[in-house]
């Protein structure tokens, strides 16, 4: 009895150690099968989309470094005319394309096609006594299209900036009860202050707005607007130009405070209104000899002193009439160029993979 007992103790062991059957082991792969080839199916496919994400991503991207070259060379330099024309009220335009059959990008190639076609777009023209619609390259176009932000310091006032403006100023004021924003701004003072200054190498220019009112005989004053809009330490180039585009109130003060005695062309241009405004322009440098090193270029007029919209001109704290103002500042209107040259294109970008696959159109405007 006790030796029976210790064979089944002995078979029980042996047959614990045995391990698994192969009926067991081709049950277990075949579930690890079943499981595993959805996951692999779904990893391949994972895979497969990310590659087209990316292939995707990079043919947008080809499609906005062209944009910027087009932007950066204008029209004219990047394309060569296609022998098509488009009719813009019964005038003819020429129209450019660009092909790049090899752009590398990410360590591969793309094919780009580009197609830049002179604009027929509109815009209504407000500032006309009645307002009216024009088409863009009918207009003559000012040097001004020129800025660069590397090199220019540039404070654009609208009139949705204006009317912003005075909605926070009257905000900030407690006005007698028949004052309200829209009679602010038929009745404002409106200061602009521009000082350029150089320290350790950099320059700098600041912009400052104050509006001034008067409410029963008393002047209410704030600054509404102070930034700074140019840097030579953040573009890493100097300062050139400095454009002022201003709606004027019904009066306008404009102080250009450059004395750090940086030559500088200045650009100021009144937006928006066809009526004449009183506006003071005042330059201060800290040299004070015959020109000053501060120009001015204005679609003000300075051509008639019995017109003219200035009604005072300073420079370095001596009152000058127009005509000395001109010399010593020479100033000049906007030089216009020939309205017989397109300005503005409207170009679409078409990227492709090598396969002739298509992966990104883009639409955008440039000048030319």
């Amino acid at each position: 009895m006790q030796q029976k007992r210790l064979a089944d103790q002995e078979k029980k062991r042996y047959k614990a150690d045995g391990g698994y059957s192969l009926v067991e082991v081709i049950v277990a792969v075949a579930i690890l099968v079943i499981c595993v080839i959805p996951l692999l199916s779904s990893f391949a496919l994972t895979a497969q989309t990310n590659a087209k994400a990316r292939q995707m991503l990079n043919g947008t991207t080809v499609a906005e470094n062209v944009m910027e070259d087009i932007k950066s060379k204008g029209v004219e330099h990047f394309g060569v005319k296609s022998g098509d024309t488009v009719s813009i009220n019964s005038k003819l335009y020429d129209v450019y394309t660009a092909d790049i059959p090899n752009y590398h990008y990410d360590g591969k190639n793309y094919q780009v096609s580009v197609e830049m076609v002179p604009s027929s777009g509109k815009y209504t023209d407000a500032s006309a006594l009645v307002p009216a619609d024009k088409y863009y390259n009918e207009e003559k176009l000012s040097e001004i299209y020129q800025m660069k932000k590397e090199t220019d310091a540039i404070y654009v006032q609208d009139k949705n900036t204006l009317y912003e403006q005075i909605d926070d100023y009257y905000k900030d004021h407690v006005f007698d009860s028949s004052v309200t924003p829209e009679t602010i701004a038929d009745d404002i003072r409106s200061e602009y202050t521009f000082k350029i200054k150089k320290a350790s190498g950099f320059i700098t220019v600041t912009e400052d707005v104050e509006f001034i009112y008067r409410d029963k005989n008393e002047a209410l004053k704030a600054t509404i607007d102070t930034n700074k809009i140019f840097d030579s330490l953040q573009t890493r180039e100097d300062l050139r130009n400095l454009y002022i585009f201003f709606v004027p109130g019904k009066e306008n003060v404009i102080h250009i405070e450059n004395t750090s005695d940086i030559p500088l062309q200045v650009y100021l241009v009144k937006q928006n209104s066809a009526t004449k405004e009183d506006v003071t322009l005042e330059v201060t440098e800290s040299a004070h000899g015959g020109s000053a090193l501060t120009k001015i270029a204005t679609n003000l007029d300075i051509t008639d002193a019995a017109h003219t919209e200035f009604t005072k001109l300073r420079v370095n704290n001596i009152d000058r009439t127009l005509t000395d103002a001109v010399s010593v500042l020479g100033m000049t209107g906007l030089v216009m160029e020939e309205d017989d040259n397109t300005k503005v294109y409207d170009v679409t970008i078409s990227v492709k993979s090598q396969s002739g696959k298509e992966l990104a159109t883009i639409t955008g405007s440039s000048l030319k």
